[in-house]
């Protein structure tokens, strides 16, 4: 495990340290003359030669360069990029081992954050461990001392992007063929001005925007539609806003995607959920944690597409789902005539605006939905009134704000927290979802 660290030499020093706890990031910790140094890469109960990355007044950060006393819990990293690509940093933990982390996490923040304990903790959701990423952001440079354009996430504690040749997390319809689009973006005419590429797949299609800062050449066109034909990829160009995106070829397979027997199609540039084998499971449980029932009205705060309205509506609920973004409201509510669903509507509002806040007509509403950004609804629950909401069933996708949510839904709302477990949406990250419900 080789760290790329800077040229600066007074980064370069190393040090052995012992491994007492696990930071919330994921990262060893450890003291050097009673000052917290927190290990990229290391684990409780390890003894591990580092290298100082960043020096701060009150705390160092290292990375492992070897291990000297190893955990009986590290396994072997499945990526031979795992170290330097800053996409994974759990991968020397078992998914046992992330998982535990990962709820105690979430424990130790809503302790500190609200001082709440639910009642019931559920067992974590999790599934497919490889390959299971079927959205992404990677960056592209041509760098001509590594042979080329390269392609892959951010390198760790730099803005350099990794010398990628596989992504093990990624749909292997893409991950294993990094080399390839590698060797195809080089052989653009424009190979220096691609700074991204976005990838979106199902089971049935694979979607990539290729993000361009000058036009191709007819050249061009001709090589990706070839690549794309042979390898079964829709591409698309970007040449500025989302506005700007068109698909290479005429007749492109639309994306969609199935959970609870409802079919959502989307954008590739639509926010959906990375993970579709958890996104089911997690489905599945935001209904039984709904407990829906025909007489209730629901309402699907920051509902995008309908990955929630739309099987929560088809069990006879009236639903109602909110969301900032024309463009999904609009897919959501074609999503809604496709699958015949006539008990659920939308509507575009910005969430974080109190006039908007408080347009909303919530009195028949007796249950409702959050599945906020990382920055939580601090501003909903700051400016509804919840009076007639009888549970509140809230997904997150960051747990720092969840548990700062979940205080005020317990202070200023007067709910009390039933459950909550954690999603592991993103295994071999320190990121993870989690999903709690709320009563009266």
């Amino acid at each position: 495990m080789i760290s790329r660290a800077g040229k600066n030499k007074k980064r370069d020093k190393f040090f052995e340290i012992e491994i007492i706890g696990l930071s919330h990031e994921g990262r060893g910790i450890g003291k050097i003359n009673g000052k917290t140094v927190f290990v990229d890469g290391a684990l409780p109960g390890e003894t591990v030669s580092a290298k100082l990355v960043k020096k701060r007044s009150k705390f160092d950060l290292a990375q492992v360069q070897d291990i000297l006393v190893s955990s009986q819990k590290r396994v072997i990293p499945e990526c031979k990029h795992f170290g330097v690509c800053g996409g994974c940093s759990l991968q020397h933990m078992s998914e046992a081992y992330q998982l535990d982390y990962k709820e105690k996490v979430l424990l130790e923040l809503l302790e500190h954050h609200s001082n709440l304990v639910p009642e019931i903790i559920s067992a974590p959701i999790s599934a497919d461990q490889w390959g299971y990423r079927q959205k992404a952001r990677l960056g592209v440079k041509c760098v001509k001392g590594k042979g080329g354009v390269v392609i892959g996430f951010r390198e760790k504690f730099k803005g350099y992007i990794t010398d990628s040749e596989e992504c093990k997390v990624l749909d292997p319809r893409v991950g294993e063929k990094i080399i390839l689009l590698r060797m195809l973006l080089q052989s653009l005419s424009i190979s220096e001005n691609v700074p991204q590429l976005e990838v979106a797949t199902t089971k049935d299609a694979v979607a990539i925007v290729i993000r361009h800062l000058s036009p191709l050449s007819p050249s061009d066109y001709s090589m990706l539609s070839s690549f794309g034909r042979k390898h079964n990829i829709n591409f698309y160009l970007q040449s500025g806003g989302l506005d700007s995106i068109f698909a290479l070829e005429e007749g492109s397979a639309d994306l969609t995607y199935e959970v609870s027997d409802i079919r959502l199609g989307f954008s590739p540039t639509d926010f959906t959920q990375i993970n579709p084998s958890v996104n089911k499971l997690l489905v599945a449980k935001v209904m039984s944690l709904l407990e829906v029932a025909e007489k209730d009205f629901i309402l699907d705060l920051f509902c995008g597409i309908g990955n929630f309205s739309l099987p929560v509506a088809a069990l006879g609920a009236k639903v109602k789902g909110v969301e900032l973004d024309e463009a999904m409201v609009v897919r959501a509510k074609e999503n809604a005539r496709l699958n015949r669903i006539k008990n659920c509507s939308f509507e575009s509002l910005n969430l974080q605006r109190a006039s908007d806040i408080k347009s909303l007509d919530i009195s028949r509403v007796n249950k409702i939905l959050l599945d906020p950004p990382r920055s939580g609804c601090n501003e909903v629950l700051s400016e509804i009134n919840l009076k007639s909401v009888k549970k509140v069933v809230y997904v997150s996708c960051n747990p720092i704000t969840f548990a700062r949510d979940a205080a005020a839904l317990n202070r200023l709302h007067h709910f009390e927290l039933k459950e909550v477990g954690v999603l592991n949406m993103f295994p071999h990250t320190s990121h993870f979802e989690c999903v709690g419900s709320f009563e009266r």
